[in-house]
């Protein structure tokens, strides 16, 4: 009785761990706003879209020959054979019988996936880098054959293995292109470019990549957070009748056992409105950044297009005196000699007239200034709302209280234009 007490106990303690994981995920997938890809900011974000590569770079899987970001292909055969087994016959002696085995032998096993691909939405791209991801992938096949399908001798492997049954198995996932994918992770800024990318970070809480959407991931951990809290209440009552056989007992202990769980969830939820209410700071402080950076980057850009477009004015209107001149005087050689020091001396100072790409170039960052102010208060506005959701609904409402979360107001701005990034994707 003292070893199942033991076990029950290492079970109880299992189960709970497993529980706490799955409610730590479901909440931080509730608790995070969905960003855009063009209104990713640095930290932990959440963003649906689909799966897209640049052109020419996507995989093609071995079996199916999907073009693909990534997939995991296995090839199998089954074995079979009779057995002698040698067991006890409950009276200090053993006895020996024969059974039918079966089992599957691995021919192959391979895996790929890009260094990076694209999560793109309706406003634009952003770069992921699956290594290290926790992949949710799609089934691509699960088939088990024999030598008629032609399948079965598709992958090579003529030669049977010993014991053969004659029968393969092929199993082969992945994420192919234009996957609808849902992504957690934490957001940095490239290396190459300033841009932001996901990427796997030993600080993030979890790094995910999954084809299924983001209710029936948080649907899937809290149910199974519910099924291992059970399973735990009911190890700890096992463990309390294997130590005492005191049904009594055992319940006084599943109850203790539920008390410490509801403490545990108590503290982690609290723990998920500070952060809520720090996710809202942040948001502001992304729209101050965004404002800060319009005051100082335009009034410069400005100055810059207009200082050249002077300079331009000035050399076109001595071109002009110059062309009026030589229309009115003789074109000799002694004339030509005089003013050529004056032309060298525009041309040293005015090596290229280029105002008008100055002014594309201010235009180009006013539009994307005002698409990132854009994005900026679409976020906040989002942390907002679910802050305001949160404070509102019970038992939400009594650790936001707690936290210390208030009521934020939401900022009011008319609707935006979002650019796309122009990024060749494969068709």
């Amino acid at each position: 009785m003292e070893v199942l007490a033991v076990f029950a106990g290492i079970s109880a303690v299992f189960f709970f761990l497993i529980a706490l994981h799955f409610c730590k995920t479901a909440h931080l997938m509730n608790d995070l706003p969905t960003s855009k890809a063009q209104g990713v900011f640095i930290g932990v974000v959440e963003l649906a879209g689909t799966a897209e590569c640049q052109e020419g770079e996507a995989i093609v899987s071995p079996v199916t020959k999907i073009d693909s970001v990534c997939y995991r292909s296995v090839v199998e055969e089954e074995w079979g054979r009779w057995e002698t087994e040698l067991s006890s016959d409950g009276k200090g002696g053993f006895t020996t019988g024969t059974s039918w085995k079966t089992g599957w032998t691995p021919l192959s096993t391979a895996q790929d996936q890009l260094p990076h691909f694209y999560l793109k939405d309706d406003t634009g791209i952003i770069r992921i880098v699956p290594t290290g991801a926790e992949l949710e992938q799609c089934e691509y096949i699960n088939r088990i054959c024999e030598p008629e399908d032609l399948l079965y001798y598709s992958q090579g492997f003529p030669d049977p293995i010993v014991d053969t049954t004659h029968k393969r198995r092929f199993r082969e996932f992945g994420i192919p292109l234009h996957q609808k994918i849902y992504v957690v992770g934490r957001a940095r800024v490239r290396e190459d470019v300033v841009a932001a990318e996901i990427a796997a970070d030993p600080e993030s809480p979890l790094f995910m990549i999954s084809v299924q959407n983001e209710e029936k991931l948080a649907s899937y951990y809290e149910d199974n957070s519910r099924i291992q809290f059970i399973l735990m209440l009911v190890s700890v009552c096992c463990m309390g009748l294997f130590c005492t056989s005191d049904i009594l007992l055992a319940l006084v202990s599943t109850m203790f056992a539920a008390l410490f769980w509801t403490g545990c969830w108590t503290w982690f939820r609290y723990r998920d409105m500070v952060r809520m209410k720090n996710r809202v700071k942040r948001a502001l402080a992304n729209l101050d950044v965004e404002f800060k950076r319009r005051y100082d980057l335009i009034p410069q850009l400005a100055a810059v297009v207009s200082g050249m477009n002077r300079h331009e004015t000035t050399v076109t209107r001595l071109l002009s005196i110059l062309r009026a001149q030589g229309e009115t005087l003789p074109t000799d050689f002694a004339y030509l000699e005089a003013v050529a020091p004056r032309l060298n001396a525009l041309v040293e100072r005015y090596p290229e007239l280029r105002a008008n790409e100055l002014f594309l170039n201010l235009h180009k960052n006013l539009r994307d200034t005002e698409t990132r102010i854009a994005l900026a208060k679409n976020y906040y506005n989002t942390v907002a709302e679910y802050n305001n959701n949160y404070i509102k609904m019970f038992p939400d409402f009594l650790f936001a209280w707690l936290a210390g979360c208030n009521f934020i107001r939401p900022w009011d701005s008319a609707g935006f234009a979002i650019r796309t990034v122009p990024v060749p994707l494969q068709k």
